[in-house]
């Protein structure tokens, strides 16, 4: 073999090996990256679907620490109309909305809660001069509103219902969440009083409209604060809240 030949034979094994070795780096730095979305979603709860609680359903249970301290629950936005909005670090459209949101005046008139896995996140996204945080490191109020979308917001007026929910990428698709919230209120209470008065036609003596109806219904019909009917032994539909004062 002449010399030109294996000059041109070794230039080629050593081009081979350097590309092997390339591949090798990118399969291995590949590897770390799927092992780290593979831990992600190993750490999500299989219960977590894109779409979350459809408008009508009641505000579920729950209790979320406030990066501030303490602890926010339902009961506490009971009685009020409020946004809750789902962001990540990792979501492009959470940055977007949260530096409007950091503008005076954004235009939420009513109460809103961003919703962050933890401190770390919570800094990660600038939110640490912000009133209302809350944390979920177990994806608490992920699990409850069944939703692992973000940004996601959830409208809840004051009866406890979600009247609307949005995937808003813009400050504007926020704001049109505010109307259902404050709209609904009255209607839904209204509703559930006409089905309390349905079954149990004997409260109506005791003039339970404007009145807390955990105090009116047992003395009217029997029934325990969580609504359970002690004489017929069933829960009754729409009754079953703590402190839920019917606005007149």
């Amino acid at each position: 073999m002449s010399v030109p030949w294996i000059v041109a034979f070794a230039t080629l094994a050593a081009c081979v090996v350097v590309t092997a070795l390339i591949v090798l780096g990118t399969l291995r730095r590949i590897s770390g990256v799927l092992e780290q979305a593979e831990a992600r979603l190993a750490e999500m709860p299989p219960t977590l679907g894109p779409g979350g609680l459809e408008p009508g359903s009641l505000l579920p249970g729950f209790a979320a620490q406030r990066f501030a301290g303490g602890f926010l629950t339902d009961e506490d936005l009971r009685g009020s109309p409020a946004l809750l909005i789902f962001v990540s670090s990792s979501c492009p459209a959470c940055a977007g909305l949260i530096r409007d949101l950091r503008r005076t005046g954004a235009g939420i008139s009513i109460p809103h809660y961003l919703v962050t896995r933890d401190k770390e996140e919570v800094y990660s996204l600038g939110l640490e001069t912000f009133g209302n945080v809350l944390m979920q490191p177990e994806y608490e109020l992920s699990i409850a509103f069944r939703t692992s979308t973000t940004p996601h917001a959830f409208a809840i007026d004051r009866s406890g219902t979600i009247v609307a929910a949005e995937t808003p990428n813009r400050l504007d698709q926020l704001r049109e969440l505010v109307r259902p919230a404050l709209g609904r209120g009255g209607d839904a209470l209204d509703e559930k009083l006409r089905d309390v008065l349905h079954t149990y036609p004997e409260v109506k003596e005791h003039g339970t409209r404007g009145t807390d109806i955990t105090a009116t219904v047992p003395e009217a019909a029997g029934l325990g604060p969580d609504g359970w009917d002690r004489r017929r032994g069933v829960a009754v539909p729409g009754i079953g809240w703590k402190r839920s004062v019917l606005y007149g």
